[in-house]
């Protein structure tokens, strides 16, 4: 979790974004000290508008954050496990708090201990500062959600619109351009602050969805537009129903993924795979943009794979290839995915040992897997795992990396026999394979 958090921040705009934020926020505030300082507590609240402003900067920097990161992998990642996305998520999250609300943050206490010393400690300076958080937490969320989640470039302005006009016709007692700023109830605006937090961060963790998942994308913009409903009424109860109309077509336009809406799609490549094929049918297959850096080491791993397949006495093509090119449920296709900048961290799904032997056969990768109840059993079974991907991906592939069921011992095994020589190495594990494998198939040869 560390080394995406440090990935994140690293490959993170939101430190310039939230410098443009600020000198907005100053440029706004300051010329107008006077009212805010001398007619309290009104004037107060409108101290913060300017996060009004701040809000869509920060909305478009988590998109354009975004946007950077996809770019940098020429396809999604949608094969990490659960607690990898939420790591991710909240490593992000935790990167738009630290460099692009911490400014803000600091001008807001700034302006209550101000206010504090003009007019005495009985100015209630806790409730207004939190709720000025609450508006920037909410904007911020709200801004990466509507920006990156909405299917069509028209959809969130026309919402915006609609609800400022239904807000401006219909509900009299909300405040108009003429009217005290505080005139909504504090409850009210905790209410509409904290459900748009929470629809957003549910949106922000579904990020996790992969692109050419329809289903999955429409479940997660229905997600987003509960709080991009929030994040428009929010708006307009802090400011006069024309600016907040602005600012929510603003912040929503300045945060959409215009590349994906105008078809220029980054999960799908732009000609056709590298690839290449060993003498013993397995075939290696890399994204073009790909092919200098990764085809001649995805090249290499094929051979020592041939290697493994042949001791073992199987034949059949296998695919081995990077995410978007093989399918990972494949009996025949071997998965190969890239974690950071592909400095050296890879993971291989699937096991290795297995697909080696029953590659050339129908054979349910899977089947044998209830036979492993006993704790040996599933010890040996990820040691396998793991040394016959050392096998084949070589110092590449750490022994350990995500497989956080590895026992102790399990790993001091790993250890010992990647210390052995390449034959004394494919030895334990065709020796191993059988041994764990023999139950099931001998019940398997009794079925048929």
């Amino acid at each position: 979790m560390l080394t995406i958090f440090a990935i994140e921040l690293r490959k993170s705009r939101m430190r310039l974004w939230s410098l443009v934020g600020t000198a907005v926020w100053l440029a706004v505030l300051l010329p107008a000290h006077s009212r805010w300082i001398q007619d309290w507590p009104e004037a107060a609240l409108w101290a913060f508008s300017p996060l009004l402003y701040v809000g869509p900067l920060l909305g478009a920097g988590a998109a354009d954050t975004a946007r950077l990161r996809t770019e940098n992998a020429p396809w999604d990642s949608v094969n990490i496990t659960r607690w990898q996305y939420v790591a991710a998520a909240a490593a992000h999250l935790g990167a738009t708090v630290a460099w692009a609300l911490l400014p803000p943050l600091l001008s807001m206490v700034t302006v209550s201990v101000v206010s504090w010393t003009a007019h005495g400690p009985g100015v209630p300076i806790s409730g207004f500062t939190i709720i000025g958080l609450l508006v920037v937490i909410t904007l911020v969320l709200c801004g990466y959600t509507v920006g990156t989640l909405f299917s069509s470039p028209m959809l969130a302005p026309a919402l915006a619109l609609f609800v400022t006009f239904a807000l401006t016709t219909n509900s009299p007692t909300l405040p108009a351009s003429d009217q005290p700023w505080f005139q909504a109830s504090t409850p009210v605006m905790f209410l509409w602050a904290a459900s748009a937090s929470v629809l957003a961060v549910a949106a922000l963790l579904a990020q996790s969805q992969p692109r050419h998942d329809t289903r999955r994308r429409t479940r997660v913009v229905s997600r987003a537009l509960p709080a991009s409903l929030c994040l428009v009424t929010l708006v307009f109860v802090m400011t006069p129903p024309f600016l907040s109309a602005q600012l929510a077509i603003g912040g929503s336009w300045a945060g959409l993924d215009h590349d994906a809406l105008s078809g220029r799609s980054r999960s799908t490549p732009p000609t056709d795979p590298a690839c290449a094929t060993t003498a013993h049918d397995t075939t290696v297959c890399v994204w073009p943009s790909e092919a200098d850096r990764y085809l001649l080491d995805f090249t290499e791993w094929a051979e020592r794979f041939d290697v493994l397949r042949a001791a073992m006495n199987s034949t059949g093509a296998v695919t081995i290839g990077q995410p978007g090119l093989v399918d990972e449920r494949d009996a025949q296709s071997i998965l190969v995915e890239t974690f950071g900048d592909g400095d050296g961290l890879w993971l291989a799904v699937g096991p290795i040992a297995s697909w080696a032997q029953y590659a050339s056969e129908d054979f349910a990768i899977g089947r044998c897997d209830y036979f492993w109840s006993s704790p040996e059993d599933q010890d040996l079974a990820w040691t396998l795992h793991l040394v016959s991907s050392a096998y084949v991906f070589g110092a590449d592939m750490p022994s350990t990396v995500h497989h956080p069921g590895s026992s102790d011992s399990a790993e001091a095994t790993v250890a010992d026999i990647r210390s052995r020589p390449d034959d004394e190495q494919l030895a334990w594990i065709v020796e191993s394979n059988d041994t764990l494998l023999a139950p099931c198939l001998e019940e398997l040869n009794a079925e048929e």
